[in-house]
């Protein structure tokens, strides 16, 4: 009776997971088009600014980047649009952040998906069967 019980309690757990993976991949696709939108504005906005405040292309897209993005846009713009000195900084600055320093909960650079993804093949291995795959 127990271990029926816990089979389902398994297999609810599963199906869970199942609807979370889900989820993330829509909201994914739905942060994806957000992005894409920005993007386009900021091609429009930088093409407004060649034509009608004739800057050049590096001025203007700097300036686009520091409007929209204020005091993070080096961490936006691509880097033929930074001096030496503002690369160099910037790369000071994500130093840290690139190298992934502690445990890995801690590690930016890993995705929520890849964080449960990770647990549970924790608890695969400890459990010694299929859970959430």
């Amino acid at each position: 009776m127990q271990k029926e019980k816990q089979k389902t309690v398994i297999q609810q757990y599963e199906a869970a997971i199942k609807c979370a993976k889900k989820h993330i991949k829509e909201l994914e696709e739905v942060i994806d088009n957000k992005d894409k939108f920005i993007q386009k504005i900021i091609f429009e906005f930088i093409y407004e600014m060649i034509h009608t405040v004739k800057l050049s292309d590096y001025d203007a897209t700097r300036e686009v980047y520091k409007t929209i993005y204020y005091g993070d846009w080096k961490n936006h713009i691509d880097g033929e649009y930074l001096t030496q000195k503002e690369n160099n900084q910037w790369f000071d600055d994500n130093h840290d952040r690139m190298l992934g320093v502690g445990d890995y909960a801690s590690d930016c650079n890993y995705s929520y998906e890849y964080l449960m993804d990770w647990n549970l093949k924790q608890i695969e291995q400890q459990e010694g069967g299929k859970h959430a795959n």
